[in-house]
Order: C-alpha cells, then sequence, then structure tokens
C-alpha cells in the first residue's frame, strides 16, 4: 500500500516542475527578444570606451552638435577675413558704426597723401612741335618720295614719240606710253642696283651745274620738245625744256633714259 504522505505531495512535485519549465521558457524569450531587438539601442555586452588621446583636441561643431564639412573633410578652415577689404575689416573690429565709418576715412585719407607723395613728380610733356618745323619735316618727307628725275616726250605736229618716263630713288621706273614706243599703256619695271647708283651720280653731277631754262635759247618752231625734270642742289624741282643742242651731261642723261624708256622688261600696270 502506497504511503499517503507520498502521495500527498506527488502532485506538488508536478506543479513545481511545471512553474520551472515555464520560468525557464520566459526567461530563454526575453533573451532572444534582447538579443534580437532592433529597437533596443542598449547593447547587448557593454565596454568602457577607449580613451582619447591626451593630446587631441575635439574639432568644433556647428550650433546642431555636428563637425563642420571642412572639419570633417580634414580641411583647414578658411580665414575670411583675408580677402576682406581694409574698411571692411575696421568695421568688424571697431563696435560703433559711426567710429567705424571715421577710421576707413582717416585711412583712405592716408593713403590718397601717400599716393600724391609718389606721384608729386609728374613726366614732363612732350614739347609740341612748332608749324615750320611740321612743315619743313612734311616738305623733307615729300621730297624723299618725289622721283628724282622725270624725262616727257612732248606732242608735235609730226610723227614722234609722246611719253612720260619717272625714275625713283629706289630705282623703281614708271613708263606711260603715248605714242611712238612699242607699247602703249601705263608699265613699270626697277633698275639694277648698279645702274640705280650710276643715274643717281649723272644726277648729282648735273646739280652742281647751273642749267638754262631752254636749250637753245633762241625761239624754235615745229621741233619735239624734251623736257628734263630734276634736282637742284637745294632740294628744288626744275624744268630744264631741251629743242636742241644742250650741254654734254645733260645731253648723256637724256639719251641714257630714253633708252631706258625703249628698251627693258616692262610690266603692264593697272591704273
Amino acid at each position: 500500500m502506497a504511503d499517503p504522505a507520498l502521495e500527498y505531495y506527488r502532485p506538488l512535485n508536478m506543479y513545481m516542475r511545471v512553474i520551472l519549465f515555464l520560468g525557464l521558457t520566459v526567461a530563454l524569450s526575453a533573451c532572444q527578444r534582447e538579443a534580437t531587438d532592433p529597437t533596443d539601442t542598449a547593447p547587448f555586452v557593454t565596454t568602457a570606451p577607449a580613451p582619447a588621446p591626451a593630446n587631441s583636441t575635439a574639432p568644433p561643431k556647428d550650433m546642431n552638435g555636428l563637425a563642420r564639412p571642412a572639419d570633417q573633410a580634414g580641411l583647414e578652415p578658411m580665414d575670411k577675413r583675408a580677402n576682406m577689404a581694409p574698411e571692411d575689416k575696421i568695421r568688424g573690429e571697431v563696435g560703433t558704426p559711426e567710429d567705424a565709418n571715421k577710421m576707413v576715412r582717416e585711412a583712405k585719407k592716408k593713403a590718397l597723401e601717400a599716393k600724391g607723395n609718389t606721384t608729386a613728380t609728374q613726366p614732363k610733356a612732350a614739347e609740341v612741335p612748332s608749324p615750320t618745323s611740321v612743315n619743313e619735316t612734311m616738305m623733307a618727307e615729300k621730297i624723299e618720295q618725289a622721283p628724282v628725275v622725270t624725262l616727257q616726250k612732248m606732242p608735235c605736229f609730226g610723227d614722234c614719240e609722246r611719253y612720260t618716263l619717272t625714275v625713283y630713288a629706289d630705282g623703281r621706273m614708271l613708263l606711260d606710253a603715248k605714242k611712238g614706243l612699242d607699247r602703249v599703256g601705263d608699265y613699270e619695271r626697277t633698275l639694277f642696283t648698279t645702274d640705280t647708283r650710276d643715274l643717281l651720280q649723272q644726277l648729282a653731277e648735273l646739280q652742281q651745274m647751273d642749267l638754262n631754262h631752254t636749250y637753245p635759247e633762241e625761239e624754235v618752231v615745229d621741233i619735239p620738245a624734251t623736257v628734263v625734270t630734276l634736282r637742284d642742289e637745294e632740294g628744288n624741282f626744275r624744268k630744264v625744256t631741251v629743242y636742241g643742242d644742250a650741254p654734254e651731261k645733260l645731253a648723256e642723261l637724256i639719251a641714257q633714259l630714253e633708252e631706258m624708256a625703249r628698251e627693258g622688261f616692262w610690266q603692264k600696270t593697272m591704273r
């Protein structure tokens, strides 16, 4: 026969086992929920934070407690005052606007005075040339660009040559052929350097001569005239009309110019 005492405690033992099992189940469920719950910000295992270095300083933060972008990127902060105008710096350092404006006016006044001292000595203005010197210069340039000699074959009642030959100091020649040559119209060509030098030498010798305005001096009728225009010793232009006999050097010059007009490689020009 079973012991009545044991029979009395048997249900109690069963109840304790069930309660113990339920308690363990609840405890395990709580632990699992704490480990997997995303809303729980507390770490499951907490450790003490590492101490900050002794010499490190926290970067400055803005009003929201966040580090500035330049500090986060490791860049040097930009000094906005470095690009400010001097008067803006003064206004930022002085308390009242009146005092700041006064200091700005004084600084500008000093700058203008310093600048005036450096520019006090102004260079002298270029002297204005007198009208006489201007006219002389223009006349000299005009003479320099003018031809050194011109040969004109004038018209006549018969069959004679008619043209104008113009020679410049650089050897350039212009020919306006009207009649009597194997070409008609405007032409140009350039002498060789040696020929130009010889021609200028002839003209220099003629400048030393006292030439008449007409050769011969008596009246001549129905003879084609040759007009030579050249410079004298003073640079003035003079015309010499030749109908017949002329001084030897002048006759040689006329013959040489006539040969230049008839010969050579002339190039047609359009005017």
